[in-house]
């Protein structure tokens, strides 16, 4: 099923560095995926270290800064049409 990117993106902030993020899908620890970052508007390569509080909470390692970041993400609802 192909999806364009503004209807899959998913929505989350970063407390610690005060900037929104958008990702393109949920996914399982381990996994590697890439964010955008609006601060510096910029994509970001990261693995998926935990998923907690029913996947709200994520805590990612950042490939790009070296950092470990977590985002808090919008509530995921997905839209099976009619």
């Amino acid at each position: 099923m192909l999806c364009p990117a503004h209807l899959c993106a998913w929505d989350g902030y970063d407390y610690d560095t005060g900037s929104y993020i958008e990702m393109e899908h949920p996914a399982k620890p381990g996994a590697d995926i890439e964010i955008y970052d609006y601060d510096d508007e910029a994509w970001h390569d990261v693995t998926i270290i935990s998923i907690n509080n029913h996947g709200i909470d994520i805590e990612v390692f950042d490939h790009d800064t070296g950092d470990y970041r977590t985002f808090e993400m919008e509530p995921l609802v997905i839209n099976r049409g009619t």
